[in-house]
């Protein structure tokens, strides 16, 4: 064969890729030759990526290569490179070229440095001239082709990747330990100029184990053959270097070795097993007894654990054990011997087992561990391995007798139950007596993470646990549905039912469905008529939710109203009321039921029951009182009524207070509950406030926790759209956005508020000396102007006491009613615009918001940087509330952020009221605006808003302190202002 056989054979073989790279390589001098002769050629190709050189030898008889690289591709580019070099030399007649990188090897030497031994490298060259060697020797040979390079193979540079920085000097211990069986195979090594052979056979300390009486002795020496020991490590020994690492001896054994040490017979076994074994595994060890024990290495270690019943428990009791039959114990008396052979102590492997049991049993090692129940069948399960073996029949009352299945039939057969569950064996269900569990037990357990449950004849079952990761939620509820309803379930559960025999896919679920439609089908209560007395036009959603209402009402279930604020709750309810209602609200909205009323049904008999002269008048149509007479007068409990509506019902929240539960057991065939905001701080909220509409919808308060609040919390979306299915036929809540189409622009909604006891001790007192001195004022001639400046002291004491002279307070009732609303509107996610005309009012306010940990911007006169201000509050992540002073915010700026304005102190002129709105109702404004103005009930306030329109043109007069009357307020007679003192 020839040398162009062999070309054509690599070529061939090659891949484009390869053989393209290849070209490359030799066109760079990177291929030398070593050797030649008729069957083969040595040579070295440098890769400069690597800086390695690569033996490549070509065999010409048998057309065959050999590459020393790493590389996958065969032949590889290095070889390809080669052959290409090696071709064209030929085919010129020109001699191959030398190979430069055998002029310099790499030599290692070593020298005594003290009682070290350094290390270095150098340069050899063929004249045997030693030059340094590089610091780097991958840097010096990526360079080598421009300068004289260096023959760094494989096995020297996988010595400087070992020796890491450090490559020359007295090398510490464990770096002689990463070298040591490269060293093994290098050509040119010398100690101190000498040739130098390098063993892997480690030299060092020997104990010599003799007999004595009573036991043995054992002491320490060093190696004979040792003839010179270094510090770092190493020892000599007949030309040739040892490693002569450190025992890394504990004090109590370095002593031993070096006094030496009698060990009493009765300590035989121990010593054998334990420092021993250790010992054997760091030194050489010389056994010249025959009084020790015979060492053995055994892997027969288990863990064993005694089992014992104690009452409904089991009690387990770890410990260790060597061979079979046993060898040796170890438990919590430590180890003890039990044959003449003795098992060298596997200390990891007892540590794993002990921390196996631990793990498992929740024990130190040492002690025992008692298991209640299903936590014993759950242990002896997650025990019951290879490595551990029970002793005792204790264990066998704890063992599974199969899986459960969950039986389920719901029935709307008055003949019969409504709810049955039966939970039983898979492989018994069909037996005339099959072995059952309470089906309440099997999800309780599930719940607590359990995987086994107690049978009624004993013994134990696994529950089935991927049927209940799938249905459990669904059974649960069905359960505490059966638990808060009884067997027999009222109409407002066939809803919730239905659904969870459809996610069952229970047989008569299409049934249960039909019969639960006539509640959750709108096109039920959407053809329903409206009542013909209204005298209100109905925007469209206000419409719906009349007949949904009605329908509800007809049907005798409880129904929560939960419109946004200004959605006109009250007017819906007002046209659904008939026969005889009784309608419970906070006492500052009592005089706008009334109002409400009496303009949209007139037709109705309506009585307000409040106040200390208050009498039950059972003939009227509509009865109106407070929750607090709910919680004291025990007429409003022992009275039958067609209609219960509770309004802002998020006042029952919390079930265990006094109005909660008298509201619960107020009679009635309809209940309604009305509130903006059915969540205010925790889902328990809706459950009491669903438990007085329909009881027992949402089961039992610890089965709502358990069912609901608890994986809600933790975001569980399945839990959450289970409970929005179960509420959602009882529960209509339309917010403002989705509704926007239907609203006016802008929403004016009073708020009424009954001043504290001292507050109106403090008004009264001021209203008889004030009217009696704008009467004098009005007989006398006075000007309207000082009218009104007499007027502005009475407005300041329906506000705040701290506003008058000489008197102080913390609080006020405006800004409780401020606070409850305004809260309302920031959990709702809104903004909010609060305006007094007096500043000194606006720093009485800023503590209590403050206090309830709301941010918040201030613009009044004295305000800096009016469009910073402004700008911060329009943004959506800024504060959500914006206090103002009349003068300062009631013209020129745009907070369409805000779609609530609370008016802390009302003024009359309808422009100066809606130059405040405007700042928030205009261009750039998404949502309708909801203007509230906060009025003192039985005060001089009620009587300004009572005035018509053009008598609220009072307002500009009465909230410029010291300034001009305006020209509305010259319109106003002075018998019309006088109308405002009448008693």
């Amino acid at each position: 064969m020839s040398l162009a056989d062999l070309f054509e054979e690599i070529r061939d073989a090659a891949s484009k890729v390869v053989w393209s790279r290849a070209v490359e390589l030799s066109r760079r001098d990177a291929v030398t030759a070593d050797s030649q002769n008729q069957e083969e050629i040595k040579l070295r190709v440098m890769d400069r990526e690597s800086g390695i050189a690569r033996n490549i030898t070509l065999f010409l008889e048998d057309i065959d290569w050999h590459s020393d690289c790493s590389c996958k591709p065969d032949p590889c580019h290095h070889v390809c490179a080669a052959v290409i070099c090696v071709k064209h030399a030929s085919d010129r007649g020109e001699a191959l070229p030398r190979s430069k990188t055998a002029s310099q090897k790499i030599a290692y030497r070593l020298q005594r440095d003290g009682t070290n031994i350094s290390f270095s490298r150098v340069l050899v060259d063929p004249d045997g001239k030693e030059l340094p060697a590089p610091h780097a020797l991958s840097r010096h040979t990526s360079t080598a082709l421009q300068t004289e390079p260096v023959a760094a193979d494989k096995l020297d540079l996988a010595i400087e990747s070992k020796l890491g920085s450090q490559k020359q000097g007295v090398l510490p211990a464990a770096s002689w330990a990463k070298i040591w069986r490269f060293l093994t195979d290098v050509d040119d090594l010398t100690l101190d100029g000498q040739p130098v052979r390098i063993s892997k056979e480690p030299l060092g300390l020997i104990a010599t184990i003799t007999d004595e009486a009573g036991g043995i002795r054992i002491a320490g020496r060093l190696d004979p053959r040792i003839e010179e020991s270094f510090s770092n490590g190493l020892a000599l020994a007949a030309g040739c270097l040892h490693p002569a690492p450190s025992p890394r001896l504990s004090s109590d054994e370095f002593q031993m070795l070096k006094q030496g040490r009698i060990i009493a017979s009765q300590d035989l076994a121990r010593f054998a097993a334990e420092q021993l074994a250790g010992l054997r595994e760091r030194i050489h060890i010389e056994n010249h007894s025959r009084n020790l024990p015979e060492l053995v290495t055994h892997e027969g270690l288990r863990l064993e654990l005694g089992t014992e019943r104690i009452g409904q428990g089991l009690r387990l009791s770890p410990c260790l054990v060597y061979g079979d039959p046993p060898l040796a114990i170890v438990d919590q008396n430590g180890f003890r011997a039990l044959a003449a052979e003795i098992p060298a102590r596997d200390l990891d492997r007892e540590r794993a087992l002990q921390d196996e049991a631990a793990r498992r049993l929740g024990v130190e090692w040492g002690s025992s561990k008692y298991y209640q129940g299903a936590a014993a069948v759950a242990a002896l399960a997650a025990l019951k391995t290879p490595s551990v073996t029970l002793h005792g029949d204790a264990w066998q009352d704890f063992q599974i007798r199969g899986q459960l299945r969950a039986d389920i039939s719901l029935s709307s057969d008055s003949n019969g139950g409504l709810i049955e569950i039966d939970c039983q064996l898979e492989e018994q269900a069909s037996q005339k007596k099959p072995v059952k569990a309470s089906a309440k037990a099997m999800v309780d357990a599930w719940q607590r993470g359990e995987s086994y449950i107690s049978l009624s004849d004993g013994g134990w079952a696994a529950l089935p646990t991927d049927w209940l990761k799938r249905y459990g939620p669904y059974l649960q509820e069905l359960i505490a549905l059966r638990d808060a309803m009884g067997e027999k379930p009222s109409k407002a559960a066939m809803p919730a039912l239905a659904k969870l025999a459809s996610d069952l896919d229970l047989p008569n679920a299409a049934q249960l469905a039909k019969e639960a439609e006539v509640l959750i089908q709108p096109d039920r209560w959407r053809a329903r008529s409206l009542p013909t007395d209204l005298q209100a036009t109905l925007r469209p959603y206000q419409a719906e939710g009349v007949r949904w209402l009605s329908y509800l009402r007809d049907q005798g279930l409880g129904a929560l109203l939960a419109d946004d604020m200004g959605l006109g709750k009250t007017l819906q309810t007002i046209a659904i009321l008939m026969g005889k209602a009784l309608i419970i609200a906070p006492t500052s909205v009592i005089p706008n039921w009334q109002r409400e009323l009496q303009r949209f049904r007139p037709s109705l008999k309506v009585s307000i029951y409040h106040g200390s002269q208050r009498q039950l008048d059972l003939t009227s149509d509509v009865i109106v009182t407070s929750y607090g007479l709910l919680r004291l007068d025990e007429q409003l409990l022992e009275n039958p009524w067609s209609i219960l509506v509770l309004d802002e019902a998020q006042t029952i929240k919390n079930p265990e207070s006094q109005i909660a539960q008298a509201a619960f057991q107020v009679k009635a065939d309809f209940r309604l509950a009305l509130t903006g905001t059915p969540i205010e701080n925790r889902l328990e909220d809706l459950w009491s406030q669903f438990h007085f509409l329909n009881p027992g919808l949402l089961s039992g308060r610890e089965d709502f926790r358990t069912q609901y609040a608890r994986p809600i919390l933790s975001g569980d979306h399945a839990a959450a759209e289970r409970l929005k299915q179960r509420i959602q036929p009882f529960m209509m809540r339309r917010l403002k956005r989705d509704v926007a189409p239907e609203l006016p622009p802008r929403i004016d909604k009073v708020l009424y508020t009954e001043l504290s006891a001292a507050e109106q001790e403090l008004y009264e007192s001021l209203w008889i000396s004030t009217r009696k001195e704008v009467v004098e004022r009005f007989n006398s001639g006075t000007s309207i102007m000082e009218m009104l400046e007499v007027l502005l002291r009475l407005r300041q004491a329906c506000c705040h006491r701290a506003l008058l002279p000489g008197q102080s307070a913390q609080d006020s009732a405006k800004i409780a009613t401020l606070r409850h609303h305004l809260g309302q509107a920031l959990d709702e996610g809104h903004k909010a615009l609060i305006f007094s005309q007096w500043t000194s009012f606006l720093d009485l306010i800023e503590p209590h918001l403050e206090e309830s940990g709301i941010e918040f911007l201030r613009l009044d006169g004295s305000s800096r940087h009016r469009g910073e201000i402004v700008a911060n509050f329009q943004k959506e992540q800024g504060p959500a509330v914006l206090l103002m002073s009349l003068k300062a915010g009631g013209v020129g700026l745009n907070l369409s952020a805000a779609d609530h304005v609370f008016i802390m102190d009302p003024w009359w002129n309808p422009a100066v009221e809606d130059q405040a709105a405007d700042r928030a109702h205009r261009i750039g404004q998404q949502n309708p605006v909801m203007v509230h103005p906060i009025v003192a009930l039985n005060t001089v306030e009620e009587r300004i808003l009572a005035l018509q329109q053009h008598k609220r043109q009072l307002a500009d007069a009465a909230l410029q302190q010291g300034t001009a009357l305006p020209t509305t307020a010259s319109q106003l007679s002075r018998e019309e202002l006088m109308q405002l003192f009448e008693m």
